[in-house]
């Protein structure tokens, strides 16, 4: 009787606390891999830490998991991006693993739409619809994050593959709240006081209920997503 081969080691990095819950509660139950969840806190800096962190400790492919921006007009909150290739702002550009991105978006597709554009890894927040106008027409991405190109390139650098899947959040047209970025500490987790800043303005109030409308939209869909590819499995393509 020969035993089972070994399940590969998929290491799940995901920038943000609401990020790792969306993503925990999906993955709940069954798995058909190994997976191991780790926070970086948000930008391509942390990112890259935490994806040589579990590179060196044996993970087998690398997954860049949460939220993005929406650049491309026609995206709605909710769509899974699942990028062929990862864009720097510089114009460097990354390759996903090609397999590994049509087993889940044929995973996923059936319950949540997918779009296979490009992704820009961003190092500043693109906080309003003109940044993300210029951005989309400069490098052709439909959608932007701050850590997938990071984590794409220290896969690259160990030899591993790498994928992304990035849920948007807030659309093309969107503003966010002035500041936005202070709002995350390094590790990932929502800081009270700015936060409750925002909403002792009346003037934000509209663009907070958007916002929070968005991102429930966008979290539903996130977890959707973790809990298809746990049953289903991340599948890379062989090595070479």
């Amino acid at each position: 009787m020969t035993a089972d081969p070994p399940r590969p080691v998929i290491a799940i990095i995901v920038a943000l606390a609401s990020e790792r819950v969306s993503v925990e509660a999906g993955f709940a139950g069954d798995r058909m891999t190994m997976l191991v969840l780790k926070q970086s806190g948000p930008g391509r800096k942390n990112a890259a830490a935490a994806a040589r962190a579990v590179a060196e400790s044996g993970a087998d492919a690398l997954v860049s998991l949460g939220l993005a921006g929406g650049l491309e007009p026609q995206l709605q909150s909710g769509t899974a991006v699942v990028p062929v290739r990862i864009i720097l702002e510089g114009g460097e550009t990354l390759a996903t693993d090609y397999g590994c991105k049509k087993r889940i978006v044929n995973a996923i597709g059936s319950e949540l739409a997918t779009d296979e554009g490009p992704l820009l890894t961003a190092n500043t927040v693109l906080d309003t619809p003109e940044r993300k106008c210029a951005a989309a027409q400069t490098t052709g991405a439909v959608a932007v994050d701050m850590e997938s190109a990071a984590i794409a390139a220290v896969a690259a650098d160990a030899g591993l593959p790498a994928v992304a899947i990035r849920v948007v959040a807030d659309c093309a047209a969107d503003a966010l709240p002035a500041g936005i970025a202070g709002w995350i500490d390094s590790g990932g987790h929502r800081r009270i006081a700015p936060v409750a800043a925002a909403a002792l303005r009346p003037v934000q109030w509209p663009v907070l209920a958007l916002l929070a409308r968005r991102h429930r939209t966008a979290q539903r869909a996130l977890k959707i997503a973790a809990h298809r590819l746990a049953r289903t499995g991340f599948e890379f393509s062989p090595a070479p």
